[in-house]
């Protein structure tokens, strides 16, 4: 094993999930693209208190957060119709007393 010297070229292959880009960096990105002068932009990642997932990570985070939102409006709707259901019921009772 050598170390490779500056002048030498190496090829190098990142994966998605390898790439973790913090949310101040997202919005330095964004706010780049919508000012004019964008030379005053620091370019060092900041610390952020919120925690960075890779690229893989945060799709992952999307897809279960709407998994579970789609499980959420499921169970709404069926706790509706069992609150229905009991309600027709408790009227059906009535009637057959009355």
């Amino acid at each position: 094993m050598g170390s490779a010297a500056s002048h030498q070229t190496r090829d190098v292959t990142f994966h998605p999930d390898d790439i973790v880009i913090s949310e101040d960096v997202i919005k330095r990105i964004k706010n780049a693209a919508t000012t004019e002068d964008n030379t005053k932009d620091d370019v060092r990642a900041l610390e952020s208190s919120k925690p960075q997932y890779s690229l893989g990570l945060k799709h992952e985070l999307e897809e279960a957060e709407r998994r579970y939102e789609k499980l959420l409006q499921l169970l709404e709707k069926r706790v509706r119709f069992c609150f229905l259901l009991s309600n027709a019921i408790h009227c059906v009772f009535l009637f057959i007393l009355s």
